[in-house]
């Protein structure tokens, strides 16, 4: 069942419906919550919840939630001890320090896109989205150096991310 909301969270933030799109979101996280405490093992299925979440409500415009659900799903995705944890925890950084970058909050936004970009740089194998989200968390970091006026740091940051959405272009072609 808690699946089952997570996916029908996703299909109606695809189709641009955002408030069920949280609903939904948050009904899978309560079920996955209710779930890891019966078993008291954390849960991938938890931490991607949180994350989905997280982005439905950044993109309903509720910066304030959309980070503290982030830093939930940071939380969560840190007591995976697997690939797919580090793979989640590199994620869920990245899009909390997109969402501490839209408040304004930029030194926690340059923390978050730095462990964000540095654990999802270290994957063996990066699918086609990790690698975009790789590149998107060295935007992120470069868009805060360029903040913090550091745009000697801020350029080759952009050109790595350019070269990584360049090749994942020619490949899709």
């Amino acid at each position: 069942k808690a699946h089952l909301y997570h996916n029908l969270g996703l299909a109606f933030s695809d189709a641009g419906r955002a408030e069920d799109a949280i609903d939904m979101s948050k009904s899978a996280v309560r079920i996955f919550r209710a779930l890891r405490r019966s078993s008291g093992i954390a849960s991938e299925h938890l931490a991607a919840a949180l994350l989905a979440l997280a982005e439905h409500e950044a993109l309903a415009g509720n910066t304030a939630a959309a980070i503290r659900t982030s830093q939930k799903a940071v939380l969560e995705s840190a007591r995976l001890r697997s690939p797919d944890g580090r793979r989640l925890r590199g994620l869920a950084l990245v899009n909390l320090g997109t969402v501490l970058f839209a408040a304004g909050r930029f030194q926690p936004a340059l923390e978050a896109f730095r462990k964000g970009y540095g654990l999802l740089g270290q994957l063996e194998h990066r699918s086609p989205f990790e690698m975009s989200q790789w590149a998107q968390a060295a935007i992120g970091l470069a868009g805060v150096h360029l903040q913090l006026g550091q745009a000697e740091l801020a350029f080759p940051l952009a050109d790595q991310a350019w070269r990584t959405l360049s090749q994942l272009v020619a490949h899709d072609s």
